[in-house]
């Protein structure tokens, strides 16, 4: 599955918990988007972490339905 990153937070010593904070509301908020939108959120919202920064990314999939819907995009 391939993924596009919707947010990212660069992560270092003085930032580490700051950025582990806003990974886990910015993921939750695009979980709950994808049940509103009647996708698996664990299939369709990932967090990757990385040496530097943490990345949350959503499906081809879901970001292509949130493309199509009406409305501001979230």
């Amino acid at each position: 599955m391939s993924w596009i990153t919707v947010n990212r937070f660069f992560r270092t010593e003085n930032t580490e918990q700051d950025a582990k904070e806003a990974v886990e509301s910015v993921s939750r908020h695009w979980q709950n988007v994808a049940l509103d939108l009647g996708f698996d959120p664990e299939r369709n919202v990932n967090v990757q972490e990385g040496e530097k920064m943490f990345a949350v990314a959503i499906s081809e999939e879901l970001d292509a339905t949130m493309r199509r819907e009406p409305g501001d995009w979230w």
